[in-house]
This record gives structure tokens, sequence and C-alpha cells, in this order.
């Protein structure tokens, strides 16, 4: 009975209202809290999204691009169109003699769907003293890198090496799409035997 009594005292002597109040409170606090957290993770998954988005962007606009190589063989350089497109191309060659500088981009032509292009020396030799008379042409005169020119008007650089990127929009890009070499003497253009994402 003494126990009960000392409970319902301390019940009528306790500030309910104040107690209350800070449950309240701290009910409150922690909703924010949750909601805040929500909306960070909210955040974050846009935000991979947005990034994947971008990405799958990216791979979907070089597709065609990527189809297309350039490499040497035995002195030779070869440029290849693997795509199912015609692909514009410009290229760049840089003089065994002055290896520290590369010629402007010159155009080249539309490479067809599934075509080979072989490049003369002569041809590399003009674009390596088209800007300087005075460099020797040398057997070793080589393209260096190419700009290619997809169906969607996308710029793409890549180089002999094999790297890859997306052309800065002050590239010095010469020539016109009305007048190209690739029926220059020496330039020779064949079927590939398939239009792959293999390299060469």
């Amino acid at each position: 009975m003494a126990s009960r009594q000392r409970v319902w005292a301390w019940c009528q002597s306790v500030d309910w209202g104040k107690h209350t109040t800070v449950v309240a409170a701290v009910v409150a606090a922690a909703g924010l809290a949750v909601t805040a957290w929500g909306t960070v993770k909210s955040s974050q998954v846009a935000d991979d999204q947005l990034d994947q988005s971008r990405e799958q962007q990216f791979a979907e606009d070089r597709q065609q691009a990527s189809l297309v190589n350039v490499w040497t063989d035995k002195g030779k350089t070869i440029i290849a169109n693997r795509s199912l497109d015609p692909a514009g191309v410009w290229l760049s060659a840089t003089g065994a003699n002055a290896p520290e500088w590369g010629s402007p981009y010159e155009w080249l032509g539309r490479i067809p769907p599934c075509q080979r292009v072989e490049l003369p020396s002569s041809l590399i030799e003009y674009l390596v003293r088209r800007e300087d008379r005075a460099t020797a042409p040398d057997v070793h005169d080589a393209v260096t890198s190419i700009v290619i020119e997809d169906i969607n008007g996308n710029s793409w650089k890549r180089t002999v090496k094999g790297k890859f990127i997306q052309l800065v929009e002050d590239a010095d890009l010469l020539g016109s799409p009305h007048h190209d070499h690739m029926g220059d003497k020496g330039v020779r253009v064949t079927e590939l035997d398939s239009c792959e994402a293999d390299a060469h």
C-alpha cells in the first residue's frame, strides 16, 4: 500500500508536460535525421544514375569511331574503317628529323564502310613538309595520329599507339571535304574481310 502511494506521489510530482515536449522534440529530431539521410541517399543514387547514363552515352557516341583504326606495317600507314558507315579522316604526321613537331591535320577523305586504306610514303612526306619545307624527308616519317569524323559529326582523335580520346574543339584541321587525297597516286583502297570491333 505504501509503495503504491509513493508511486502515485511521484507521478503527481512529475511535470509530464515538460517530458512530453522533450520526447516530442527527440522524435522530431530523429525524423529529420532519417529524412536527411534519405535525401542524401536519393541524391547519391541520382548522381550514380547520371554518371552511368553519361558513360553509356559516351560509349554509344564513340561506337563508330572506335571501329576506325590506324597502324603501321613495314613502314606503311594503314587505316581501316570496320564500321558500317563512312568515316571522315584527317591525318597528322611527324618527321623523323623533327620528332617533336607534328603537322596540322590534313583532310584525307571519307573512308567507305569495311574498307582498308594504305597510304604511300609520298603522302606522308607531303604532310611533313607542307608547313616546313626545310624539313628533309626521311623513310621514317610517319603518321602519328588521325582525327575521325563520325556520321553524327562528332570528332575523335586516335594515335598510332592506340590512344583514343574525344577531340578538343581547337584542333588544327586543314583541307576541305570537297578535295581529298583518296584518289592520290599510290593510295590503295581494298575491302576488309569483315567489319568487326577487332583491331587490325
